[in-house]
């Protein structure tokens, strides 16, 4: 863990995947064989060392599905640097495929007017502001750029960094020391696919009902 730089971040559990691809063929998906009774939550993110896999989308007792970032519903706010080491923001979803891989798209992308360019093979990182999902980890490498219009808000094509044909076990990042995980049931699914806007999305949670003895 401190070679890849987990150490320093909240608890984690490694799981096994059971199923690489999803049976829907629009999806993007795995199966893992972790779940509610390891900790796992809807949303937390879910790792190959210091790349971004997912997120987890739906949990059960001992398994749990994730979504993948080239998911078609997924969005995930990231940055990339400039030639002059600034920082952009933008969102990344996916694009089709390209050579048999998925690939992913950010659009939005406001370069600055100091002259400075995206270079291809420019890492991608995650830049979100939900806990659940540390900034800086890898997203994938700028494959191509695309300014057709010449207004210095180009188009980025970037390749995954992940490849699931040599994995078979992912780490799960678990909620933080401090921070309580959400109540839930032994199945819950909430939707991924919103960016965030400043806040954290809140997960969905299952109110408790007030004991009418205890007050409690």
């Amino acid at each position: 863990l401190e070679e890849s730089g987990l150490d320093r971040l909240p608890p984690v559990r490694v799981a096994t995947v059971l199923m690489a691809h999803d049976p829907v063929h629009l999806r993007r998906s795995i199966t893992i064989d972790r779940g509610a009774d390891d900790g796992v939550r809807v949303g937390q993110a879910v790792v190959i060392g210091r790349v971004l896999l997912g997120r987890v989308r739906e949990v059960r007792s001992r398994a749990a599905i994730v979504q993948l970032i080239t998911d078609p519903r997924a969005r995930i706010e990231v940055f990339v640097r400039t030639t002059a080491n600034r920082h952009l923001r933008g969102y990344a979803r996916r694009e089709g495929r390209k050579e048999g891989r998925d690939q992913l798209r950010i659009d939005f992308v406001q370069l600055p007017d100091d002259g400075s360019q995206i270079a291809d093979g420019a890492p991608v990182f995650s830049a979100t502001v939900d806990p659940r999902v540390p900034a800086t980890l890898l997203v994938g490498y700028v494959s191509e750029v695309s300014d057709p219009d010449l207004d210095r808000m180009p188009s980025l094509r970037v390749r995954p960094a992940f490849d699931l044909d040599r994995t078979t076990s992912v780490i799960v990042l678990l909620a933080g020391r401090g921070q309580a995980a959400p109540n839930q049931k032994k199945s819950s699914r909430v939707p991924l696919d919103r960016p965030q806007t400043g806040r954290t999305q809140p997960v969905q949670t299952t109110p408790r009902r007030r004991d009418s003895r205890t007050g409690r």
